[in-house]
């Protein structure tokens, strides 16, 4: 399949993006996408597709959205997914990736830039200062997930993953 580049339109009520269609089938390989959320808007962006069954997903960069899957939100019949980028930057809000998987990475640079009126550089950002916390999100009494705070604004909680490394993310060099 081919390697796409799609873009949400801004002040959308929802933009639902799928990289290489609604469902990829029979023995496919996904594309490389890059797909980038609307400002001001709902964003469900499927890095593949919403479904892959027998197939295979591409190694895909998913920027500023607020619901995520870098593959499929619907993975069955034997499907693997790529090695999938997560995106986040300044004033993203409250995101939720729902398909994080071990290789796949979590690109916080751009959250370390500074507003323009204030930038003389960028900060230094490690794992050390990330503030992670496990929760409980389907109410079982498990702490099945975790959010990670980037301040009181911002923060990306990663569905059904616990204990994230430093290898998980991308920072600034």
């Amino acid at each position: 399949m081919a390697n796409e580049i799609l873009v949400g339109v801004d002040g959308q009520v929802i933009n639902v993006l799928e990289g290489d269609g609604p469902g990829i089938l029979v023995s496919s390989i996904a594309g490389d996408d890059m797909l980038t959320g609307g400002a001001n808007a709902t964003n469900w962006l499927f890095g593949d597709a919403n479904t892959l069954s027998h197939s295979t997903g591409g190694n895909d960069t998913i920027i500023a959205a607020d619901d995520i899957w870098g593959d499929a939100a619907t993975m069955i019949n034997q499907s693997t997914g790529g090695l999938d980028t997560f995106v986040f930057a300044l004033n993203n809000g409250n995101d939720v990736i729902h398909d994080f998987r071990q290789g796949d990475v979590i690109d916080l640079d751009g959250f370390t830039d500074l507003p323009a009126a204030s930038a003389v550089a960028k900060l230094s950002m490690t794992f050390a200062d990330l503030n992670i916390e496990t929760i409980d999100t389907n109410s079982d009494g498990i702490r099945d997930s975790s959010v990670i705070q980037l301040d009181s604004q911002n923060s990306v909680t990663v569905i059904e993953v616990t204990g994230l490394l430093a290898s998980d993310f991308l920072f600034i060099a």
